[in-house]
């Protein structure tokens, strides 16, 4: 039900919003609604009521997922369980969703497909890390019972057993899937170790990359493709950017300008098209942040004297990337943010930022709008602001007295945006003042309450799949 926000001082209480502004007609049999029944819901996210009724909510209170209605939220997941907040994948309609519960050595895995009869399996990994959905299946990334890293892939269709696992060498291995669903990497950080495998069969594909790791790697957002940073055999300081073709294993490198000594920790990461990427240097102020154009091979250096350039994130269309400069301590005071737009020589000072010492930032998905979560410098208050980055220009959406404001997430048509602040509710809460999901409109600046009185908005942070 939605309510007018009202901010009240409290205590910092951990929070969650999942997936918020998604615009679904969701239909999961067995679940709280029936096959026939059409919801529209607005927002999903993970919440706590006084379960065991004994006046306070807790991690012994049972955690479920909620849909969120202009009537009434509605329980997606099975109300006799709790779910595991760190363990939750959709899709991006809400149409799909697997999620694990139980403890640690007895935990479950509940998979709800659209268009399939929910189902249950107990999970044979103790330490579940992370859950995909693609092509219909559902991929478990997690620990065995020897805290080795392994990947389970099950098929709801065929659910009494994983349909393909793959048991890494080590426990320090992460994986991920590419964006077709039909390739799976694993990397080892410490000792550089690399594979690449086909999904669902676990097949082990060929490709040939000889060189120093000097990042992890990261996959296209959009291709099977995936990026990282590499110093050369023969002069490991020569840094390089190399793309992999996970479909056929070919390799394309693009030589940096400027190199970097081996062992400089640098992060690699794609804009949201896949037409760039950036190696940064982390905590190195005296390296440039370099960009590639992945389509027509050039490449650029940027670099703010006495600054560490961050990449926050790329434009929704990739017209231009919003920067973090980071003094060198001692040489400035604060934050401040930056516009770029490739191949220019250099990125260009946000002055609308200015007045407000911010501490989030969330891109919108469709404009070159930025919401931001700070503090006034003219009233002292929090507040939630809106840079137009393009324009340059600073929009104050509502302030408040309240301090704990957090998990920012854009509607998915820029409308509205979503946040979790102190509710108000007369509940006694273990972690701090009780928590609500709340909206603004970026229009008109009203704030409304969109979780029900009564639920505690818990969990921990995670963004939809």
């Amino acid at each position: 039900m939605d309510e007018v926000f009202r901010p009240r001082f409290g205590l910092n209480a951990r929070a969650v919003l999942l997936a918020a502004g998604l615009s679904a007609a969701l239909c999961l049999p067995g679940l709280a609604l029936s096959a026939q029944e059409d919801v529209s819901f607005s927002a999903f996210y993970v919440g706590r009521t006084d379960s065991n009724q004994d006046g306070l909510v807790d991690t012994n209170d049972i955690a479920l997922i909620y849909g969120a209605t202009d009537e009434a939220d509605v329980p997606l997941s099975d109300a006799s369980v709790s779910v595991r907040s760190s363990t939750i994948a959709y899709d991006t309609n809400g149409l799909s969703m697997a999620y694990t519960h139980g403890a640690e050595n007895a935990i479950s895995l509940t998979m709800a497909l659209a268009g399939q009869e929910p189902v249950t399996v107990p999970l044979s990994l103790p330490l579940p890390g992370r859950l995909e959905l693609h092509n219909g299946l559902v991929i478990v990334h997690g620990a065995n019972a020897e805290q080795i890293a392994e990947v389970q892939v099950f098929d709801p269709a065929s659910p009494a057993a994983p349909i393909a696992t793959h048991t890494f060498r080590s426990a320090d291995t992460a994986s991920s899937v590419s964006a077709s669903g039909t390739r799976l990497m694993g990397y080892n950080q410490f000792t550089g170790g690399l594979s690449l495998f086909t999904l669902p069969d676990m097949a082990p594909v060929d490709f040939a990359l000889a060189g120093y790791a000097s990042t992890s790697p990261s996959w296209s957002p959009v291709d099977d493709v995936f990026a990282m940073g590499i110093g050369m055999i023969d002069n490991p300081n020569d840094a390089r950017i190399v793309l992999v073709d996970g479909q056929t294993g070919a390799v394309t490198e693009f030589d940096v300008p400027e190199d970097f000594a081996l062992g400089t920790p640098a992060t690699i990461r794609w804009s949201n098209t896949g037409r760039y990427v950036s190696l940064d240097p982390i905590n190195d102020p005296l390296t440039a942040l370099s960009v590639v154009d992945v389509q027509t091979g050039e490449v650029v250096s940027l670099r703010v004297d006495g600054s560490r350039l961050i990449v926050q994130d790329w434009a929704a269309d990739d017209s231009f990337m919003l920067l973090l400069a980071q003094p060198s301590p001692g040489d400035g005071p604060e934050l401040s943010l930056m516009r770029y737009t490739f191949p220019d020589a250099a990125p260009v000072d946000l002055v609308s930022p200015e007045t407000v010492d911010f501490n989030s930032i969330e891109w919108a998905s469709q404009s070159t709008q930025v919401a931001i979560v700070g503090r006034a410098e003219a009233s002292g208050q929090t507040g939630i602001f809106v840079i137009d980055a393009a324009a340059d220009t600073l929009t104050p959406l509502f302030e408040t007295p309240e301090t704990d404001l957090r998990g920012v997430f854009w509607s998915g048509d820029d409308d509205s945006v979503y946040f979790i602040a102190p509710s108000g509710d007369d509940l006694f809460s273990s972690e701090g003042d009780p928590t609500a999901l709340y909206r603004v409109s970026v229009e008109t600046g009203e704030v409304v309450r969109v979780s029900d009185e009564g639920i505690v908005v818990a969990g921990y942070p995670s963004r939809r799949n």
